[in-house]
């Protein structure tokens, strides 16, 4: 009797598994906290369930990380600029350059005063 119920307990799970359509599930555990999250998140009327919010969550933290990536790439480019410039002679003595902020700043602060 035992080996029926993990058969029909398998069957159903296998009927899942296949109207999900190679859509993995995963259990995870929220902490108080986010749980109090999700729920502010819903009371607002903003999203029909946890599951809206954490998409959300999720888009988000893939723009995030889109936005990193693509800054990453465009300081390399910087960089390399940079660097191209300096091996041509084009570079600023840094000791210059420092002393043309600060001198900004200074008269930046005198015209505020």
């Amino acid at each position: 009797m035992m080996q029926e119920e993990y058969d029909f307990s398998q069957s159903v799970q296998n009927f899942y598994l296949k109207k999900l359509k190679n859509k993995t599930i995963m259990s995870i555990t929220l902490n108080s906290e986010q749980e109090k999250f999700i729920q502010t998140q819903l009371e607002s009327g903003r999203f029909t369930d946890a599951m809206e919010v954490i998409q959300t969550a999720f888009h988000l933290l893939e723009k995030l990380n889109d936005d990193y990536l693509q800054w990453v790439e465009e300081t390399r480019q910087k960089v390399d600029l940079a660097i191209a410039e300096l091996d041509r002679g084009e570079g600023h003595d840094g000791e210059t350059v420092v002393k043309e902020i600060l001198e900004r700043f200074k008269q930046a602060r005198q015209e505020t005063e």
